[in-house]
């Protein structure tokens, strides 16, 4: 199965989780009912004019957080701990707004502090299994997960099942993951983002019929899911229904034209489809959005297939320059090898691959 598919998994899950957790860390003097903006103005309120009280500061910076201020979020869970220096959920909070904000280290020292200071601190164990698997430390952040989850104040609660189910199936974990997934919908039957994470994984064992099953179940619930057009898109592709495939990854990028994966997917599809040109504009596509490894590599081939062999080589270079543990895949492939039978090409395409 494909890495991107997992880690793209995970990545929609982990986000889901830390929204989650965020908003539980909240205590009553946030009405828990009412919009995010309501709560948030609700605090402001109260610390019109008093900036003393850190569990109410500490609260602040969760509103911000779930409003998408991070950094607002940061100064006012700095102002918490500077009141009270051992305030787990403060320095628990900053950690996650730290993350938000692409300062993996950091985060994962904000939630390593919040757990020095109380061992068993939910969100931050789980903060802290987010941190070390964006640093793509994944079996530290599965350990640390389930330490979360173990923990006397852990709620069971679908969100934290899927989270687990997430980590068990970018451990390739597949089994596991489907019982995780099952146990999140036990909780939640009408939850895309399970059904959408059960999907990957049947596929990751093969199950490419119920994986489509799981996917469409998805997109019942909610329809306007890119995630799971894509995932429908990569089962059809997998049973040999190409053009419904295709019909899949459009839908996928009309409502996300940003998603890489899905202009990767596509491209893979359309060179089976004998749209090599095509398929290379999807690949220049997904480079243009992101640095995905797997585009450049089918780039190499799709040039192949067109007859380019010289800019296929060019691109071969820049791939293995830039992976070098691309270079045995190269060397195994049978598209690319092409380049090695021809005798003007032969020697450089040896050495580039190290014969």
């Amino acid at each position: 199965m494909p890495l991107t598919r997992v880690w793209c998994a995970l990545l929609l899950v982990a986000s889901l989780v830390a929204c989650k957790s965020t908003a539980g860390s909240l205590s009553s003097a946030a009405s828990p009912t009412g919009s995010v903006s309501e709560r948030l103005l609700a605090v402001e309120q109260a610390l019109a004019g008093r900036h003393d009280d850190p569990e109410l500061l500490t609260q602040h910076g969760d509103l911000l957080s779930m409003a998408g201020r991070f950094e607002e979020a940061l100064a006012a869970f700095d102002l918490a701990i500077a009141i009270r220096a051992d305030m787990a959920e403060a320095h628990s909070g900053r950690g996650t707004a730290l993350l938000n904000l692409g300062r993996t280290q950091a985060g994962l020292d904000a939630f390593d502090t919040a757990i020095r200071f109380q061992s068993g601190n939910t969100a931050a164990l789980i903060g802290k299994a987010d941190a070390l698997r964006q640093m793509e430390r994944f079996e530290e952040a599965s350990a640390t997960f389930d330490q979360a989850i173990n923990t006397k104040d852990a709620k069971r609660t679908p969100e934290l099942a899927a989270y687990a189910a997430a980590a068990k199936l970018r451990l390739g974990q597949f089994n596991e993951a489907i019982r995780a997934f099952d146990d999140a919908l036990a909780l939640r039957s009408e939850y895309p983002e399970a059904h959408a994470g059960r999907g990957v994984a049947l596929s990751g064992l093969g199950r490419y019929e119920d994986a489509l099953a799981a996917f469409e179940r998805a997109l019942s619930i909610r329809p306007s899911y890119a995630y799971a057009h894509r995932g429908r898109g990569d089962a059809l592709g997998s049973l040999g229904r190409l053009e419904e495939a295709l019909t899949a990854y459009d839908r996928a990028l009309a409502l996300d034209a940003k998603d890489a994966l899905a202009h990767n997917a596509r491209g893979v599809l359309l060179a089976r489809l004998g749209r090599d040109i095509d398929a290379l504009a999807a690949f220049d596509q997904a480079l243009a959005l992101a640095e995905l490894p797997a585009a450049r590599f089918n780039r190499c081939r799709v040039l192949v297939l067109l007859g380019r062999d010289e800019q296929a080589l060019e691109s071969i270079a820049s791939l293995l320059e830039l992976y070098p543990d691309y270079r045995e895949r190269v060397r195994r492939d049978s598209i690319l090898a092409r380049l090695g039978q021809r005798s003007d090409l032969r020697a450089r395409f040896s050495e580039l691959v190290g014969d």
